[in-house]
């Protein structure tokens, strides 16, 4: 039986929910016997432990990870890199997942060396990412275009972005999986999971949510400005954690209308978003990967049946026209404001009613399908390593 490795530049908790998606399906239907998630780890040694039945997660520490400044950061990065790479290779893998350009070499020398195959499953558009400066770009782009001759197979997240990488390097074929939840919530929600209940909003008011990471680069100040010009009868909830979540429960505390709630766990979530009216995922086009991004927070709101109203941005704006279950705006608070302010209970209903259709189109179950044939494709194409030649 095959043993698949992920390897992974974070740690790993219950929001990172793409990779347990992947490695739950292919332990779930037998196609490995073990699956090992190498990641970063917090402490000075490895620490392993099991997350489910076939599933271990190494947290792998860098070395001087404590040291301050841009040049520790690297030494941390290096060291992780380093102790990974050994680490992974005594774990005998026949396929290896790489989740990010940052462990591709490693990844590339794990496959040379061990006869493992290579999925490369980046979960954005790696060198164009908010922030990244030109000599990083190019450093990124170098990396990935003298990799690809090494890597068996691209999973990507959506079309827009395969498309871009096969443009750019001249790949034959690349797979998009969407990271979509599985099942379907109630059609009612929770009484104890209830947002209305949970911040005392009557039912004659609207309440909007936006959940996931609370950072600046995910539109947030846009929104806050927004419902602080709405005022009441304009409910907004921010629910999830990240460098903002003090701004808003300052915000909390001085406006009547705006809430925060820290993240709750993922088995919950949708039981949560669907107690809400409508939300709200204003990502600003401040770089190629905003532009082409499609949020796994959309399909949350999509299986909760939770109209959505998104940045008219090409990938969320295909699926909120799509599924007719959304609204597109520019991402900027007066845009909302005016969209927000003519909005009727009876146009969120029909929204509503138009997802509890489209939802049964959108699911784990389907992307798994897709998923299960780029595995099965790899690990077909396995070879024995020298060490195996060998014996």
């Amino acid at each position: 039986m095959a043993v698949n490795v992920h390897i992974y530049p974070g740690e790993i908790t219950p929001f990172t929910t793409r990779i347990i998606k992947e490695t739950g399906s292919i332990v779930r239907l037998g196609l490995a016997d073990r699956v090992e998630i190498v990641s970063l780890g917090k402490t000075d040694s490895i620490e392993v432990s099991r997350i489910s039945e076939g599933i271990t997660v190494h947290r792998v520490p860098g070395m001087y990870a404590e040291t301050a400044g841009r040049f520790g950061r690297y030494l941390a990065y290096l060291g992780f890199c380093v102790r990974a790479c050994r680490y992974a290779a005594h774990l005998r893998a026949d396929v290896i997942n790489c989740h990010s350009v940052h462990v591709l070499p490693v990844c590339v020398l794990l496959r040379m060396t061990t006869g493992a195959r290579l999925i490369y499953d980046p979960h954005e558009l790696e060198s164009e990412v908010h922030g990244t400066n030109p000599p990083l770009r190019h450093l990124v782009r170098f990396i990935e275009s003298i990799s690809f001759r090494f890597i068996d197979a691209l999973i990507v997240v959506n079309e827009s972005i395969g498309r871009w990488y096969q443009s750019s390097y001249g790949l034959s074929a690349f797979t998009a999986i969407y990271n979509i939840p599985a099942g379907n919530p109630s059609d009612e929600p929770d009484p104890g999971r209830n947002l209305r209940e949970v911040f005392s909003i009557g039912e004659d008011e609207m309440l909007f949510l936006y959940q996931g990471l609370l950072s600046e680069a995910r539109g947030l100040e846009a929104i806050l400005s927004a419902f602080v010009s709405l005022g009441s009868p304009y409910h907004m909830v921010f629910m999830g954690y990240g460098t903002m979540s003090e701004k808003l429960m300052e915000y909390a505390a001085k406006f009547g209308n705006i809430h925060y709630m820290p993240a709750v766990p993922q088995d919950e979530l949708l039981e949560y978003t669907r107690s809400a009216d409508a939300g709200i995922h204003l990502i600003p086009n401040t770089c190629l990967n905003h532009y082409l991004c499609l949020p796994n927070k959309i399909f949350e709101y999509l299986k909760a049946c939770t109209p959505f109203i998104v940045s008219d941005l090409p990938e969320m704006a295909a699926i909120a026209t799509r599924t007719g279950g959304g609204w597109t705006v520019s991402p900027d608070a007066e845009s909302l404001v005016l969209l927000i302010g003519s909005l009727d209970r009876e146009e969120l209903l029909r929204r509503r009613a138009r997802l509890r259709e489209e939802r049964l189109k959108y699911d784990w179950s389907l992307e798994e399908q897709k998923y299960i044939g780029v595995f099965r494709s790899v690990l077909s194409l396995r070879k024995p390593s020298p060490r195996e030649s060998v014996s």
